[in-house]
């Protein structure tokens, strides 16, 4: 009697604070302004506006509907499962991590994927040092190089790649801010993304396949580049192998913990960039289709694996909100799902449009690829497709789940069709063709050769010549990184001149660069870049190439021209695509 007396007060206690913050979130904005500024010191609890007061009836409903839960537990006594719940998921958990240590160790397959690794690792060290990009500065400038706060409350521009500028954070405050190291976490990012293609490739077919596509993700130029870009694309690409893999692993095992895995995998797959939702619908459209036509094996039913389906979207997106919600409250919402790149384009043309965009992502992922590849690789996927049944050890073909996903996203949203949207594609493509190519060759062996399967020759020869090509690069690699880029060498020769006075004048495409390597170089913060400041000369940085002159370039950027004397310009240096000039104040 106590003990159910006990319950019931509890049930109460918890049931009551949920109702009141149901009611508070169905207030009106005065009443919610109101409360909320009574509980500051200052009287004034400012991140609440009448823009986003939605997003906190959001965070109040969300914390009433948990609240419930937990007052419905203690009343059905549910809660008395908790022990057995926190057992069953350290279970899981080291269920989970056995099926990760393999039971048999084959020296070959690991010491080739090692190879593979450390060939994929020196593609990638070479261009580290390249001379930064437009985006990549931008995204350390105003947002990696500032404070945590900034980084998760400003989406000004969708250049906050939020968890790649967090691991920015991080990482320029351990070893300096060198472009290597601001773009250090996407080249982790790249080259974990090999063992995990090569993971993600086993469980889907077989070992040959799995090597053939970690090589092939390895040496391929698209992803070379997004491994050495300091954005947060190459977490998107492992992101959406990690789920990918995880969704094959829940499919055949009720396993608690990797369904957590794979809800934040997910959400820091959205956190790292927004475009996490097509591969994130790639997953889940898999996980229902294959659950359709497969057998439901530890979930007992379909309607068993569906529950847990629904659960595990519901929480991603859970996740996500409460990733996002600092943004939204003070950026807003339409930040992230409105903004200029994001807004669908008319029908007109968009589907006449769609071939060309799809080349030039074909173009990019391929860069300096022979026309031989385009073939070998389209073969591979068709015979991947085709024979999927035979080669697959899953049902519903992925690739299947990924085209009914992406063109629906693509038809129903219409947005420009980026490449560098379409990366979280490159390492499932490698998979899918290297399917083929493996399932046409895995039957056939060489008598002659004990036997050898054709399929370990022609991966032997297709390592060999990227083995003698990253030997021959390594030599060269110190040289490149050495090596300055225009900008670079046009912030190093204005050091040596300019005053204190002076202020440094540069329009897009090239402006973040300069900042960045003033910054770097100690030549000054953005402030130098300040058209509002005093000046006594400027150094107005033109680049003819992309149709500036000085006259353009000072009216865009520069003070208003009844300052500037034009006239007494002077010609400096150039330096590749810029030139230098030197104007006094009028």
């Amino acid at each position: 009697m106590q003990n159910k007396t006990q319950r019931i007060l509890i049930t109460f206690l918890i049931a009551l604070p949920a109702i009141a913050l149901l009611v508070i979130a169905l207030q009106p904005y005065g009443f919610l302004k109101h409360l909320a500024d009574s509980v500051m010191s200052d009287g004034n609890f400012k991140s609440l506006k009448e823009t986003n007061a939605y997003i906190f009836r959001i965070l109040l409903g969300l914390t009433a509907f948990v609240l419930f839960c937990v007052s419905y537990s203690f009343a059905s006594q549910r809660i008395s499962r908790a022990p057995g719940w926190c057992e069953r998921y350290w279970v899981d958990l080291k269920e989970f991590i056995k099926g990760l240590i393999p039971t048999h160790l084959q020296v070959i397959p690991m010491i080739t994927l090692l190879v593979i690794i450390v060939l994929g690792a020196i593609f990638r060290l070479a261009p580290i040092s390249d001379p930064m990009t437009h985006d990549e500065s931008y995204t350390f400038i105003v947002f990696g190089s500032t404070s945590i706060f900034n980084i998760i409350t400003n989406y000004g521009l969708p250049n906050n790649h939020i968890l790649n500028s967090l691991l920015i954070f991080i990482s320029t405050r351990l070893f300096g801010f060198q472009p290597w190291v601001i773009r250090l976490p996407a080249l982790l990012a790249g080259l974990l993304g090999i063992p995990v293609t090569y993971g993600l490739a086993k469980a889907l077919y077989d070992r040959a396949t799995a090597l053939l596509a970690a090589l092939m993700i390895a040496i391929l130029p698209g992803a070379i580049l997004y491994s050495t870009t300091g954005r947060g694309y190459s977490l998107v690409a492992l992101f959406t192998l990690l789920t990918l893999w995880l969704a094959i692993y829940v499919r055949k095992n009720r396993n608690w913990f990797a369904w957590s895995l794979l809800v934040l995998f997910t959400a820091l797959g959205f956190y790292a960039v927004p475009v996490m939702l097509f591969p994130f619908g790639v997953v889940f459209a898999w996980l229902f289709f294959e659950n359709l036509i497969a057998d439901p094996g530890e979930y007992g039913s379909k309607f068993g694996f569906v529950k847990y389906w629904l659960v595990a979207g519901i929480f991603s997106a859970a996740l996500v909100l409460i990733l996002y919600t600092p943004i939204f409250i003070y950026s807003g919402i339409a930040k992230v799902f409105a903004n200029q790149w994001v807004l669908p384009e008319g029908w007109q043309g968009y589907i006449a449009s769609i071939p060309s965009h799809i080349l030039s992502v074909w173009k990019q992922w391929m860069a300096g690829s022979s026309a031989v590849w385009a073939v070998i690789l389209g073969l591979g996927f068709i015979l991947g497709l085709v024979f999927h049944r035979w080669l697959s050890q899953v049902r519903f073909p992925t690739q299947m789940a990924a085209f009914l996903w992406v063109a629906g996203l693509l038809l129903y949203q219409r947005p420009s069709i980026d490449p560098k949207i379409m990366v979280f594609l490159q390492a499932p493509f490698c998979i899918w063709c290297a399917a083929g190519i493996i399932g046409l060759l895995r039957d056939t062996r060489l008598k002659f050769i004990h036997k050898l399967p054709v399929s370990t020759l022609v991966l032997g020869i297709a390592i060999l010549p990227f083995a003698i090509n990253a030997i021959q690069m390594l030599p060269t690699i110190s040289q490149r990184w050495s090596s300055k880029g225009p900008e670079e060498e046009a912030v190093l020769f204005i050091k040596n001149q300019i005053e204190p006075n002076d202020l440094i004048i540069i329009d897009a495409p090239f402006d973040t660069a300069l900042w960045y390597y003033s910054l770097y170089y100690g030549v000054g913060d953005t402030s130098r870049f300040d058209k509002r400041r005093p000046f006594d000369y400027l150094y107005v940085i033109v680049s003819p190439g992309v149709g500036q002159t000085l006259e353009t370039v000072i009216k865009s950027r520069g003070p208003d021209m009844v300052l500037v004397n034009e006239e007494a310009a002077k010609f400096l240096i150039n330096f590749s695509r810029l030139e230098i000039y030197r104007v006094p104040h009028r």
